[in-house]
């Protein structure tokens, strides 16, 4: 399926946030989401008419994209169309950034969380600074070890931040973008990064047929693509890969690994999550044993 086939979406909000997101959909550069705006507003004015009466475009939000892009090209110069397109096709995760002190950091919030007046952060990071890692690991292992089965990890552990890049098929990316606790940063959805092809299409003996069809879209999208690079994702099947960075703090990294390595998880979704259990351990190998994964094929 091209990523432009129709689906239904119910929306949940209240005023304020219906007025925040209207304002981003009025700014949008595509057509289809200003029109669907449109039709939002008339029908939610109707039931509050007086909190979303100054709904409009964002000037600010529509100048953006150019403004920071301009601001950009004077650090960075982006390389030739197609050029290194493909320069991480073998890792579906990779870690660009991490908290080197990850560990410190949680047990300072996590002893500092309901504690007596008498105690002090100074303190505390004075004890923390001069404790044994494996002391710090004990307190952290403490911290979780009872939780149950749908139990998430302390909020402590939001303290420390890990941003990954990540390559998948727009599919599995559409499934991960539930995930809302964390900050993505997505490019344009493109044919310029492959394919992925199921394991199951292998298996029915059906490779050939969606080469076919894949090349056949490539074909349309290259066509698009000059007119209006926005709209040309519209043609793009669901099986492209794209590129999306993913800023998450440990107690995020917690739910996404354990909730999207389990089975019977779509294996393009696992891979990811399995990749980032991988990547996060090899830097913070504490996390080796609290984390609840699925590593499973």
């Amino acid at each position: 399926m091209p990523a432009g086939t129709r689906t239904s979406l119910g929306l949940t909000a209240n005023a304020r946030a219906l007025e925040i997101l209207l304002g981003k959909m009025f700014a949008n550069p595509l057509a289809e989401v200003r029109s669907l705006a449109t039709r939002m507003h008339a029908a939610a004015v109707s039931v509050a008419p007086t909190l979303l009466a100054g709904v409009a475009a964002n000037p600010y939000r529509q100048a953006l994209p150019a403004a920071v892009d301009q601001a950009i090209r004077r650090v960075y110069t982006p390389p030739r169309e197609g050029a290194s397109a493909t320069s991480v096709m073998g890792q579906p995760v990779r870690l660009v950034r991490y908290d080197r002190d990850a560990l410190e950091r949680i047990v300072l919030a996590l002893a500092y969380e309901g504690s007596e007046s008498a105690v002090h952060a100074a303190g505390l990071i004075d004890a923390v600074k001069h404790a044994a890692p494996r002391e710090l690991e004990e307190i952290a292992r403490a911290a979780v070890a009872s939780r149950g089965p749908r139990d998430p990890v302390p909020r402590a552990f939001e303290v420390s931040t890990l941003t990954f890049e990540l390559l998948l098929d727009y599919g599995a990316y559409r499934d991960l973008g539930r995930h809302r606790m964390l900050t993505p940063a997505t490019q344009l959805l493109t044919c310029r990064l492959g394919w992925e092809t199921p394991t199951e299409i292998n298996e029915l003996g059906l490779t050939d047929p969606m080469q076919e069809a894949m090349l056949a879209a490539h074909e349309g999208w290259l066509e698009l693509f000059p007119h209006n690079a926005l709209a040309a994702q519209y043609a793009v099947p669901l099986a492209y890969r794209l590129r999306t960075l993913w800023t998450l703090n440990l107690r995020e990294l917690f739910h996404v690994i354990e909730l999207r390595s389990a089975q019977p998880g779509h294996a393009s979704f696992r891979r990811i999550a399995q990749g980032l259990y991988r990547v996060s351990c090899s830097v913070l190998p504490w996390l080796k044993d609290l984390v609840r994964v699925d590593m499973s094929h």
